[in-house]
Parts: structure tokens; C-alpha cells; sequence
């Protein structure tokens, strides 16, 4: 009689059941993989973009504590709440000081303030910028593409509300009760109200749009960014 040959289990089953035991024995073995894998996709993508394997996109990379500091909700909502303080009291000078004009050294100091207060605006969104992650990689072109008009329209404003307010001084200091309009003053006047309209409008759009969370992180679409301004 023949030798019966113990029953062998089929190839594919021993190696199944071999994963399994490593998987039991080796928990870390899967998440070892899935960084590997993380590493090789990001040298692969700082090679295409830089042209030099190992440098990174990012400045912070290699130097972790030197990374940029993210506005937080809190600092975001001081900051806005300040914003939106200065131009309600803009909005306040452009609505009522001329009731006030019988008394010129309020309306002197409530048009010292406005001034003030509309550089200090122009401040604030100018940290802000600074703040973010673009702006400390060195996209600053996006920055000021994105800004541009805010920036010219504030300068504009401050100019034209300087003039209008030393025109106003200069012809009601000595003769404050008497109603003193003259054709350039109005012109001066209406130039300034528009601007204020729109100084307004995109001083809040900027602010709602430096809240962006995106601006102070790494993401794709600014990889992206900075490979375009590379090339």
C-alpha cells in the first residue's frame, strides 16, 4: 500500500493567513506604510516643483519652530471688532460733523480722529497681510494682485478726506455760524463721499476675505500658486 501524503493547504490560503499573522504581530506595520507613502508623494512633488530633491516648498519645513503663527478665531474677532469700530466712527464724522460746524474745535477733533483712524485701518490690513502664510513664503505679488484696490482706493480716501477737513478749517474757523459753500468745496465734498462709499465696500470684503483660513496654511492650491510664480 501507498503512503497516505498529509493533506497540504493551498499556496494562497498560507500566504493570507501569513499577512494576518504579521498584521496581529506588527500593528504598526500599516501606518509605517501609509507615511512612507506620504514622504514618497511629497518628494515627489518637491522635486517637480523645485527641481532639488529634499528642498522643501515651505521655508518652515526643516525648522519647526520658527513656523508662522495662525490667526486664531479670538485674535481674528479683536481684530474685526476694531475694523468695524473705526469705520462705524468714520461713518459716524461723514454723517453728522456738519451738524456740529457752530463748534469748530469739536469738529476740528472729530476730524483729527477720523484721519486717524482711517490710517489705522489701512494698518491693521497691512499686519494682517504680513500675517499670512502667502505673504511669508513670498507670494507677495498674489497679495498685492488680490489687494491692490483697497490699498489705493484707502490712500485716496485719506487724501481727499485730509483736504476736505483742512478746506472746512480754513474757511469756518473765524466764522463758524455762517453757511460757507464754495463750488470747489462741494465738489471736493461729493469726490469724498463717494470715496467713503467705496472705501466701505472693499475695506469689509478684504477683512471677510483675510479670515480665509487658507491664507495662513500650506494647501494645494498654493503649492500651485508658487509653482505658476516659479516658472
Amino acid at each position: 500500500m501507498r503512503p497516505t501524503l498529509p493533506h497540504r493547504r493551498p499556496v494562497g490560503h498560507c500566504d493570507t493567513a501569513l499577512v494576518a499573522a504579521e498584521r496581529r504581530v506588527h500593528p504598526a506595520l500599516t501606518q509605517k506604510n501609509r507615511q512612507d507613502n506620504q514622504l514618497n508623494e511629497r518628494y515627489q512633488v518637491e522635486v517637480a516643483v523645485t527641481g532639488v530633491p529634499g528642498q522643501s516648498l515651505s521655508p518652515w519645513a526643516n525648522t519647526p519652530s520658527s513656523a508662522p503663527e495662525m490667526l486664531q478665531t479670538n485674535n481674528y474677532s479683536l481684530v474685526l471688532l476694531i475694523q468695524l469700530a473705526l469705520l462705524t466712527f468714520d461713518l459716524f464724522v461723514n454723517s453728522f460733523s456738519e451738524l456740529l460746524r457752530a463748534a469748530a474745535v469739536v469738529q476740528l477733533v472729530l476730524f483729527i480722529i477720523q484721519d486717524i483712524g482711517i490710517l489705522f485701518n489701512v494698518i491693521i490690513i497691512l499686519l494682517m497681510m504680513f500675517n499670512t502664510y502667502v505673504f511669508q513664503v513670498g507670494l507677495v505679488s498674489l497679495l498685492l494682485a488680490r489687494f491692490r484696490a483697497l490699498l489705493m482706493l484707502s490712500a485716496l480716501y485719506l487724501t481727499l478726506s485730509i483736504c476736505l477737513h483742512c478746506w472746512l478749517m480754513n474757511l469756518r474757523w473765524m466764522a463758524s455760524n455762517r453757511f460757507v459753500w464754495t463750488d470747489g468745496l462741494q465738489v471736493l465734498f461729493v469726490f469724498q463721499r463717494i470715496g467713503a462709499v467705496l472705501y466701505y465696500y472693499f475695506y469689509k470684503r478684504t477683512t471677510e476675505y483675510l479670515g480665509d483660513p487658507r491664507l495662513y496654511e500650506d494647501s494645494p492650491w498654493l503649492r500651485d500658486a508658487f509653482a505658476r510664480a516659479r516658472q
